[in-house]
Protein backbone atom coordinates (compact mmCIF):
# COMPACT_ATOMS: atom_id res chain seq x y z
CA UNK A 1 0.00 0.00 0.00
CA UNK A 2 0.91 3.46 -0.92
CA UNK A 3 0.13 6.83 1.34
CA UNK A 4 -2.23 8.30 -1.10
CA UNK A 5 -0.62 11.94 0.21
CA UNK A 6 2.71 10.42 -0.68
CA UNK A 7 1.76 9.69 -4.42
CA UNK A 8 3.51 11.87 -6.95
CA UNK A 9 -0.33 13.14 -7.91
CA UNK A 10 -2.17 12.27 -4.97
CA UNK A 11 -5.61 12.72 -6.94
CA UNK A 12 -4.80 9.18 -7.67
CA UNK A 13 -5.56 8.10 -4.40
CA UNK A 14 -9.63 9.69 -4.81
CA UNK A 15 -9.18 10.77 -1.40
CA UNK A 16 -7.99 7.77 0.40
CA UNK A 17 -5.45 7.51 3.04
CA UNK A 18 -4.03 4.25 1.56
CA UNK A 19 -3.78 3.04 -2.27
CA UNK A 20 -3.24 -0.47 -3.70
CA UNK A 21 0.47 -0.66 -5.42
CA UNK A 22 -1.69 -1.90 -8.23
CA UNK A 23 -3.79 1.21 -8.27
CA UNK A 24 -1.18 3.66 -9.14
CA UNK A 25 0.86 3.87 -12.13
CA UNK A 26 3.94 3.56 -12.28
CA UNK A 27 6.50 6.99 -11.61
CA UNK A 28 9.48 5.72 -13.94
CA UNK A 29 10.08 2.95 -16.34
CA UNK A 30 12.90 3.83 -18.70
CA UNK A 31 16.32 2.96 -20.39
CA UNK A 32 15.62 -0.44 -18.80
CA UNK A 33 17.71 -3.35 -20.46
CA UNK A 34 17.76 -7.52 -20.33
CA UNK A 35 19.52 -10.01 -21.53
CA UNK A 36 20.87 -13.70 -21.83
CA UNK A 37 17.20 -14.20 -19.90
CA UNK A 38 14.52 -17.15 -20.21
CA UNK A 39 11.99 -13.97 -19.93
CA UNK A 40 12.87 -10.15 -21.08
CA UNK A 41 10.09 -8.65 -18.80
CA UNK A 42 7.19 -9.77 -16.83
CA UNK A 43 4.34 -7.42 -15.18
CA UNK A 44 1.45 -8.77 -12.87
CA UNK A 45 -1.02 -6.94 -11.39
CA UNK A 46 0.50 -3.51 -13.11
CA UNK A 47 -2.54 -1.16 -12.84
CA UNK A 48 -5.09 -3.71 -12.55
CA UNK A 49 -7.14 -1.43 -10.31
CA UNK A 50 -6.19 2.05 -11.72
CA UNK A 51 -9.17 4.30 -13.81
CA UNK A 52 -7.48 6.74 -14.57
CA UNK A 53 -3.84 7.23 -15.39
CA UNK A 54 -1.29 5.13 -17.52
CA UNK A 55 2.04 3.81 -16.85
CA UNK A 56 4.93 4.20 -19.99
CA UNK A 57 7.04 1.76 -20.22
CA UNK A 58 9.76 3.61 -22.45
CA UNK A 59 12.94 2.83 -24.60
CA UNK A 60 13.18 -0.88 -23.26
CA UNK A 61 15.86 -3.14 -24.79
CA UNK A 62 15.49 -6.93 -24.67
CA UNK A 63 17.51 -8.64 -26.60
CA UNK A 64 18.97 -13.07 -26.39
CA UNK A 65 15.97 -14.03 -24.52
CA UNK A 66 15.03 -17.91 -25.29
CA UNK A 67 10.87 -17.31 -24.35
CA UNK A 68 9.10 -14.17 -24.49
CA UNK A 69 10.39 -10.93 -25.00
CA UNK A 70 7.74 -9.01 -22.53
CA UNK A 71 4.97 -10.67 -20.82
CA UNK A 72 1.60 -8.65 -19.60
CA UNK A 73 -0.12 -10.53 -16.80
CA UNK A 74 -2.99 -8.47 -15.54
CA UNK A 75 -1.91 -5.52 -16.75
CA UNK A 76 -4.01 -2.20 -17.78
CA UNK A 77 -3.17 1.21 -19.13
CA UNK A 78 -0.06 1.05 -20.23
CA UNK A 79 1.87 2.18 -22.79
CA UNK A 80 4.99 0.19 -24.06
CA UNK A 81 6.72 2.76 -26.43
CA UNK A 82 9.96 2.51 -28.09
CA UNK A 83 11.13 -0.75 -27.21
CA UNK A 84 13.31 -3.14 -29.13
CA UNK A 85 12.85 -7.04 -28.73
CA UNK A 86 15.33 -9.47 -30.06
CA UNK A 87 14.66 -13.12 -29.30
CA UNK A 88 16.89 -16.53 -30.67
CA UNK A 89 14.63 -17.15 -33.12
CA UNK A 90 13.65 -20.29 -31.14
CA UNK A 91 10.33 -21.82 -32.57
CA UNK A 92 6.96 -21.17 -29.85
CA UNK A 93 8.65 -17.86 -28.54
CA UNK A 94 6.78 -14.48 -28.62
CA UNK A 95 8.17 -10.88 -28.58
CA UNK A 96 5.20 -9.69 -26.68
CA UNK A 97 2.28 -11.89 -24.92
CA UNK A 98 -0.64 -10.66 -23.15
CA UNK A 99 -2.30 -12.71 -20.29
CA UNK A 100 -6.26 -13.29 -20.41
CA UNK A 101 -6.91 -10.28 -18.28
CA UNK A 102 -4.80 -7.82 -20.03
CA UNK A 103 -6.56 -4.95 -21.30
CA UNK A 104 -5.79 -1.21 -22.51
CA UNK A 105 -2.41 -1.46 -23.99
CA UNK A 106 -0.77 1.28 -26.50
CA UNK A 107 2.45 -0.43 -28.40
CA UNK A 108 3.96 2.51 -29.94
CA UNK A 109 7.01 2.15 -32.05
CA UNK A 110 8.07 -1.03 -30.80
CA UNK A 111 10.78 -2.89 -33.17
CA UNK A 112 10.39 -7.12 -32.31
CA UNK A 113 12.46 -9.37 -34.41
CA UNK A 114 13.76 -13.20 -33.93
CA UNK A 115 10.31 -14.42 -31.83
CA UNK A 116 8.00 -16.64 -33.93
CA UNK A 117 5.12 -14.41 -33.12
CA UNK A 118 6.50 -10.31 -32.60
CA UNK A 119 3.27 -9.21 -30.65
CA UNK A 120 0.25 -11.15 -29.14
CA UNK A 121 -2.97 -8.69 -29.10
CA UNK A 122 -4.61 -8.26 -26.46
CA UNK A 123 -8.24 -9.10 -26.12
CA UNK A 124 -9.80 -7.40 -23.88
CA UNK A 125 -10.18 -3.21 -23.47
CA UNK A 126 -9.27 -0.69 -25.97
CA UNK A 127 -5.53 -1.42 -27.20
CA UNK A 128 -3.78 0.00 -30.15
CA UNK A 129 -0.69 -0.26 -32.34
CA UNK A 130 1.29 2.70 -33.39
CA UNK A 131 4.56 2.15 -36.11
CA UNK A 132 6.52 -0.48 -35.37
CA UNK A 133 8.87 -3.08 -37.23
CA UNK A 134 8.55 -6.87 -37.42
CA UNK A 135 11.20 -9.02 -38.57
CA UNK A 136 10.98 -13.01 -38.73
CA UNK A 137 7.61 -13.05 -37.19
CA UNK A 138 4.46 -11.10 -37.18
CA UNK A 139 2.16 -8.77 -35.69
CA UNK A 140 -0.83 -10.79 -35.24
CA UNK A 141 -1.54 -13.78 -33.34
CA UNK A 142 -0.36 -16.54 -36.15
CA UNK A 143 3.02 -18.38 -35.62
CA UNK A 144 5.19 -17.23 -38.62
CA UNK A 145 2.39 -15.31 -41.07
Amino acid sequence: MFTGSELENPALAGGQELVPVNAVPLTRFENNVAFAAWNGLETWYLNRNMSDGRSVIDNLTVWNVSSMGVFLEYTGHLTFKDGLLVGLDFEGTEGILPGTATHDIEFNNVHIENFDIGLRAPVRGSNKLVGGHFIHGCATNEPRC
